[in-house]
């Protein structure tokens, strides 16, 4: 329902923006000061309104990320701190190269015809990486798996400098916990 609403309120503004860029140009040609006025008012209005949302969506965003953090530094203060070692982690890796369409035409029968199949074809190599970190945990084995998309040199040359890094896991819940891997970002 709610995005209904939303998509309407988006229609409604391009309407009201076309509706004053059409009595702008009209006024301008047709030397009438009063409806380019209009038309300038009404792009205004539709200009405002798209920035106080642009600003208060990234505001939303920036206080849940703010709350996020806050709320992980508080489960890191209250969770039982465990070191893990990273010189002794598995790492599988998987490259390949995957073809993205760049533009999609009418016009690509025409490159197909002409011999420019792959004209708006382009290749990206991709990599994924598994991680695989075996923690003792008071006489138990936590089997960490973390997936990172990231090329397989960088990574390990990331894990070699950093060394060593923490496990937080929560002292009322043994399943929450939380890897410390923002060295990778």
């Amino acid at each position: 329902m709610k995005e209904n609403l939303q998509k309407f309120a988006i229609y409604i503004l391009i309407g009201l923006f076309g509706l004053g860029l059409v009595m702008l140009r009209a006024g301008l040609k047709n030397d009438n000061g009063l409806f380019s006025m209009i038309g300038i008012i009404l792009m205004a209005i539709v200009g405002i309104i798209v920035l106080i949302y642009l600003a208060s969506s990234s505001s939303n965003d920036r206080k849940a990320q703010k709350k996020w953090k806050q709320e992980l530094e508080e489960f890191k203060r209250n969770a039982k701190k465990i070191l893990v070692d990273l010189e002794n982690v598995e790492v599988k890796s998987n490259s390949w190269t995957d073809n993205v369409v760049v533009s999609v035409s009418k016009y690509d029968v025409l490159d197909e015809i002409a011999g420019y199949r792959n004209s708006n074809v382009i290749q990206v190599d991709r990599n994924l990486n598994t991680v695989k970190i075996s923690i003792p945990v008071e006489g138990e084995t936590i089997e960490y798996l973390v997936n990172i998309e990231k090329d397989p040199t960088t990574l390990a040359m990331q894990l070699a400098v950093q060394k060593e890094t923490y496990l937080y896991v929560s002292r009322q819940n043994k399943q929450e916990m939380y890897l410390d891997l923002e060295f990778l970002k």
